[in-house]
C-alpha cells in the first residue's frame, strides 16, 4: 500500500501502459500469494492447515468477486469510471483485482488486531458483542471513506458526483467490510470454531458465501438508496487507452 501511494503522490503513474500498471500491480501482489508456496511444508503442515495459505486463498477469491460485480454498482450508482491505460476483464482493469488483492490483505489484518482486542479485552456478554459490532461498522465505514478519499488524488478514476462518492459511495463500499471483516476474523481465531474446518476447500466456500451476501446487501441497498438501474456491459478482455473507459 505505501509503495502505491509513493507512485500517486509522485504522479509516477502518468508514465505507466497498460502492461506497466499489470506488472507493477501484480508485482505488489505476488510475494504475498509466493511466501505462502514457497514455504511448502517447512512447517510440517499441509498448505490446508496454514492460515497464511489461507488467508491468502479467502481474500483472493473475494477480491475477485468484489471487482468483477461489485465494481458494476460504483459505476451504475455513483457513474464511476476508469480511465487508466488497461487490459480489462468484464470492464474492470485487470491491475485493479490485483491492487485489491494487497489492500485488502492489509486492511483484514488490521482489522483484525482491533478486533482481537474487543474478542479478548472485555468479558463475554453483550457488551462485548454489542462492541464487537460497532468496532466492525466503525472500521467498515473508516476505511471505506479512507480509500475513497486517498483515490481522489487518482485522476483516472473518475466519480461524477464526487460529494456522493464521499458519503453514499463510502456506505456502499462499507458494505463489502461489514461482511468480510468478521467472516475473515472468524476464519483461524484462536478459541473460535473454525467456521469451515481447515481445507482450503472450507475456506473457499466461506469466501464465496460471504461474496454473495455482500452481492444481496449491494443490490438491496441499490434499490433503496438510489433506484439506478444496474447494466453490465463488460467483454472477457478488452483494451482501453489512457481516458477512456471500458465497454460498459
Amino acid at each position: 500500500m505505501g509503495a502505491f501511494g509513493v507512485i500517486i503522490a509522485l504522479e509516477l503513474y502518468e508514465e505507466f501502459t497498460a502492461a506497466t500498471y499489470f506488472l507493477v500491480c501484480g508485482g505488489l501482489a505476488a510475494p504475498l500469494v509466493l511466501r505462502e508456496l514457497a514455504r511448502g511444508g517447512a512447517d510440517g503442515r499441509p498448505l490446508g492447515e496454514r492460515h497464511g495459505a489461507r488467508a491468502q486463498l479467502w481474500i483472493a477469491i473475494f477480491g475477485f468477486i468484489g471487482n468483477y460485480w461489485y465494481t458494476h454498482y460504483f459505476y451504475c450508482v455513483l457513474r464511476a469510471r476508469y480511465t487508466v491505460p488497461a487490459w480489462r476483464l468484464n470492464d474492470v482493469p485487470i491491475c485493479m483485482y490485483l491492487a485489491t488483492h494487497f489492500y485488502f490483505s492489509s486492511y483484514h489484518v488490521f482489522a483484525n488486531l482491533a478486533l482481537r482486542r474487543v474478542a479478548t479485552g472485555f468479558a463475554p456478554g453483550n457488551l462485548r458483542t454489542a462492541l464487537f459490532a460497532y468496532v466492525v461498522c466503525a472500521l467498515s465505514y473508516a476505511t471505506a471513506f479512507m480509500e475513497t478519499l486517498t483515490i481522489s488524488h487518482f485522476p483516472y478514476y473518475d466519480f461524477e458526483d464526487r460529494h456522493m462518492a464521499y458519503t453514499l459511495g463510502s456506505a456502499f463500499y462499507g458494505i463489502y467490510f461489514l461482511v468480510s471483516f468478521p467472516v475473515y476474523y472468524a476464519l483461524d481465531e484462536p478459541g473460535n470454531t473454525p467456521l469451515e474446518g481447515t481445507g482450503l476447500r472450507g475456506v473457499a466456500l466461506s469466501s464465496l458465501g460471504a461474496g454473495m451476501l455482500v452481492l444481496l446487501l449491494l443490490d438491496l441497498t441499490r434499490l433503496a438508496a438510489a433506484g439506478a438501474p444496474l447494466t453490465i456491459g463488460g467483454k472477457l478482455w478488452e483494451v482501453t487507452p489512457k481516458g477512456l473507459a471500458g465497454s460498459a
